[in-house]
């Protein structure tokens, strides 16, 4: 959450139809760790064969048990900028996309 005048503003996130996403500062690998943290801590397992990492992207998938999916796409936009878009179920679902940021944003900074 954003702290502005000494109010905590809800973080604003965008909606393509399928995909929630947000940009942060912070660094691609910081934030890479922080969503694989958050997905396990949601009960999502990752899928190591079609996640991905490369210098200025990365991809994380993963499933419930309840066959829920989810797919994480990461972008450093700039030094210190990532961008983060989360894909929930196979049509997207704005509010599950929007709960995995919020718990992304909950990691520890130090990951």
């Amino acid at each position: 959450m954003a702290n502005i005048l000494g109010h905590n503003l809800p973080p604003e996130y965008g909606w393509d139809g399928q995909m929630s996403s947000t940009t942060v500062s912070g660094a691609l690998t910081a934030y890479h760790s922080k969503t694989v943290a958050a997905l396990r801590s949601m009960d999502f397992v990752i899928n190591e064969e079609t996640s991905r990492f490369g210098k200025n992207s990365a991809t994380v998938q993963g499933a419930k048990i309840d066959h829920t999916t989810v797919s994480v796409r990461l972008d450093e936009t700039e030094p210190g900028k990532t961008t983060i878009r989360v894909k929930v179920g196979s049509l997207g679902d704005r509010t599950g996309g929007e709960r995995i940021l919020d718990e992304i944003q909950k990691q520890p900074k130090n990951m």
